[in-house]
């Protein structure tokens, strides 16, 4: 069979070419990055790049100085045609292939945990001969449950990483309902029943306030996202509560900053203020990497008495290139890769075995010190 099948470079043309097609239907400009494409079909950025350079010069896509790669509007007929008869394809039922396919919708590519966890799935659906497609949501819920409409139709499986927002999805919970195989990846859906992954991150927070509690530290904060957009988060303050309340220390909301958006410009002025609002701050936890970045630069500027070592940041962006560093802060290692290994494995139990129970699975992290002589697993 694997002798009959389309070249990759193939497949992510009549791919991109059935995705202009629905996005024109949806009043929408954008494709996928190449980064995306690469992962999706397991090839070099490269080989998704020449297909993207081939639709512009078919007409297909406009380059835009300044702002990246969009779909035109205005297509010759014959485009249009040619279209037209990928969206027949589209249509078909799905499912007429012996190869199974995973869908996968995560809220952005930007990280390397993100890519992390790509990089797991893709590794192990490949192993397994499996398919897998990827989106991204934006942190937009809408279009969230637009995805999921638009894959489950062409899909054995689905992983999500939510848009945690106060209210479930509602394409999640028609799932479970239907006992589709499915697996949410940061997130617990209370009342729903799924299997779901997460990192141990209440365990992670309260050990590293028992080691500033160790070192003398009387006020710790916090800098965060708001707690309810993932639940990663809310387990890490829930962590760092009972770290304090284990000590009879009471919270003082006045040190926790957990306002700011996701990769919002305003940020680091944000984490400025809340340095200068908080003079005796002498120790932070940065609940996520890109305000972990964020507030070691501003650190390093001088803002406040704090050094690097009185920060501990989760995610571990850091990794492969820590030791060149001039600037080492304490971080909190994770597993992504593992995170997606575990949650393609899950799909493929529930797909062979529908009557499997659904599983939570807890995947331990480690603590890693600016002396690089010792870490912790949590």
């Amino acid at each position: 069979m694997s002798s009959t099948r389309k070249p990759l470079y193939d497949q992510i043309k009549e791919y991109l070419y059935r995705f202009i097609f629905e996005a024109l239907q949806d009043g929408k400009d954008t494709i996928p990055s190449e980064v995306a494409l690469a992962i999706q079909f397991n090839v070099s950025r490269t080989t998704s790049r020449r297909a993207i350079e081939d639709l512009k010069k078919e007409g297909f896509l406009l380059r835009k100085k300044g702002s990246g790669t969009y779909i035109n509007k205005h297509l010759t007929e014959e485009n249009r045609e040619l279209l037209k008869s990928y969206a027949i394809v589209l249509n078909q039922p799905a499912v007429t292939t012996a190869r199974k396919t995973v869908a996968v919708i995560i809220p952005d590519l930007k990280s390397k945990y993100m890519m992390g966890i790509l990089d797991g799935i893709q590794t192990s659906a490949t192993k397994n001969e499996w398919d897998v497609i990827i989106a991204t949501s934006n942190y937009d819920q809408d279009l969230e449950e637009s995805l999921i409409r638009k894959f489950i139709p062409y899909s054995h499986g689905l992983i999500i990483f939510p848009v945690n927002k106060t209210t479930y999805d509602k394409e999640i919970i028609k799932l479970t309902l239907r006992n589709y195989p499915l697996v949410v990846i940061d997130n617990l859906l209370h009342g729903v029943e799924t299997s779901s992954i997460t990192s141990d991150n209440k365990k992670s927070t309260y050990k590293i306030v028992q080691h500033f509690l160790k070192a003398g530290k009387k006020n710790i904060g916090v800098i965060s996202n708001p707690f309810d957009s993932a639940i990663s988060l809310l387990e890490r303050y829930r962590g760092y509560r009972d770290a304090l309340n284990e000590h009879s220390i009471p919270i003082n909301k006045n040190l926790i900053l957990n306002s700011l958006q996701h990769y919002s410009e305003n940020s680091v002025n944000d984490i400025q203020n809340f340095l200068i609002e908080n003079p005796l701050l002498d120790a932070i936890i940065c609940f996520n990497y890109e305000l972990g970045i964020k507030t070691l630069s501003v650190i390093k500027d001088g803002f406040n008495l704090l050094t690097v070592k009185d920060l501990f940041i989760f995610d571990e962006e850091f990794e492969d290139f820590y030791n060149l560093l001039k600037y080492k802060p304490n971080f909190v290692k994770q597993n992504p890769f593992l995170i997606g290994e575990t949650a393609f494995s899950i799909i493929l139990e529930k797909h062979n075995r529908p009557n499997n129970l659904n599983r939570y699975v807890v995947i331990p992290e480690e603590l890693v010190f600016s002396d690089n002589k010792t870490t912790n697993k949590s």
